[in-house]
């Protein structure tokens, strides 16, 4: 009874948000030229797919909202776009086939974020991949806020009022991936704050070496978000055809 009308309430504040920007740059270095068939859910305006499409002009996209005032936008760049709300609908082409399904920030506003990633596997094709980026919760910014005693809800960012999942380093495996997944790539992506160093006296190669050794040691502490590639077992593939 709880979680169907936090869902509800959460449909309703969703569907009039409008979640514009330039895309998921980081995300995007992992879609390949081979990934010729693309679902974008939770497309928001279109960002990610603007971005895919300078990259492989010949790409074909599809996307999920829920937000009809973000329609409009999004079908610039994809070529069927799809209004529902993935909590509690699923969309009626389970006959397409994707070679890669993108869920980029969407599923932190999901109820079951797993069960979501399984039905959605089902769309995929013999060699599709599922490509996914969440926030980590646990960022230095969201960790001085907490110190400071401060949990307020906003409108964007890790303290969105629409988020109903949280990640970190040590919890997006065991919140996303099952059994039926075997995780190609598993990527922290954020930075160590250099702040006036990086934009004035360190050199980008010194800063990015920066980067890197901390969050190698650290990923849960400075990534701002985890990116991970999945993919089907072998046994699973032949139960999902």
């Amino acid at each position: 009874m709880y979680i169907n009308i936090l869902r509800f309430t959460m449909c309703l504040k969703s569907v009039d948000k409008i979640y514009s920007n330039r895309g998921n740059l980081k995300i995007v270095e992992f879609v390949k030229e081979n990934h010729k068939k693309i679902l974008d859910v939770g497309c928001g305006t279109g960002g990610n797919a603007q971005l895919i499409k300078k990259k492989f002009p010949h790409a074909v996209i599809d996307g999920i909202t829920i937000s009809k005032r973000e329609s409009g936008e999004c079908l610039k760049h994809m070529r069927n776009l799809y209004i529902i709300d993935i909590n509690t609908e699923w969309p009626g082409f389970t006959d397409c086939k994707y070679d890669l399904i993108l869920f980029s920030h969407i599923l932190e506003h999901t109820v079951s974020p797993k069960d979501i990633i399984g039905r959605f596997s089902g769309l995929l094709s013999e060699c599709g991949q599922i490509l996914i980026a969440v926030p980590n919760f646990m960022n230095w910014k969201t960790r001085f806020e907490l110190l400071k005693g401060r949990f307020r809800y906003t409108d964007e960012g890790i303290f969105d009022f629409t988020h109903l999942r949280f990640f970190t380093f040590y919890t997006v495996k065991e919140l996303l991936v099952d059994e039926r997944f075997k995780t190609d790539k598993f990527y922290s992506d954020g930075h160590f704050p250099l702040g006036i160093l990086r934009k004035r006296i360190f050199r980008k190669r010194l800063c990015s070496f920066i980067d890197a050794a901390f969050l190698k040691f650290f990923p849960n502490i400075f990534a701002s978000q985890f990116i991970l590639l999945l993919s089907l077992k072998p046994y699973n593939k032949k139960e999902k055809n």
